[in-house]
């Protein structure tokens, strides 16, 4: 056999070996999104007992419970992915806009520190920490400075805990898109 027609055999095994591991890989994909959508699911109708059986306020603040659930149910059965399942049941807490009364997801195996913090001092979103050696600082950060906006969103006293969890807690990111005011003011840290 020539070097020609072993080296075209080998790579249409390669070929054909990558494909059927594609198939297999496609098919495990789904039944863990099947998988992820149960247990979705489940978590959803645990939220909406406990919130049925412990919750303050009977009337769910206007929320009509069991529409609201049976509306994130059908969302969670067409979800995509894990992150599409967990941002549902998040909404759903979210919308009784209570910041005692929010969904905590699963961990996830990423960490994410983004270099610094803020926090609402009055009706202003300010930088009150810059960690020394981040990217953060890399760029200019400083303690004092006002954050006008994070990826288009301005942080209000009403909106702050939902960014928080957002980026802190629901969905982690590699990064923000900020828009800040430089201030004078200084922070002891």
């Amino acid at each position: 056999m020539s070097f020609r027609i072993v080296l075209r055999s080998v790579l249409m095994l390669s070929a054909l070996t990558i494909l059927s591991a594609g198939s297999v890989l496609q098919a495990q994909s789904q039944k863990d999104v099947d998988r992820d959508r149960n247990r979705g699911v489940v978590m959803l109708a645990l939220m909406k007992d406990y919130l049925k059986e412990y919750y303050y306020d009977p009337a769910y603040h206007g929320m009509d419970l069991d529409s609201r659930f049976k509306t994130a149910e059908s969302k969670i059965r067409e979800a995509a992915n894990i992150s599409q399942v967990l941002g549902i049941i998040a909404q759903t807490m979210v919308e009784l806009n209570d910041s005692h009364t929010f969904f905590i997801p699963p961990s996830r195996p990423v960490e994410v520190d983004y270099g610094w913090r803020m926090q609402m001092i009055g009706d202003s979103c300010l930088v009150t920490v810059v960690d020394e050696g981040s990217d953060a600082e890399a760029q200019g950060l400083k303690p004092g400075d006002e954050v006008v906006s994070v990826d288009g969103f301005r942080p209000t006293r009403e909106s702050f805990w939902k960014m928080e969890y957002n980026y802190n807690v629901l969905r982690p990111q590699p990064g923000k898109r900020m828009k800040m005011k430089r201030s004078c003011r200084v922070f002891a840290t």
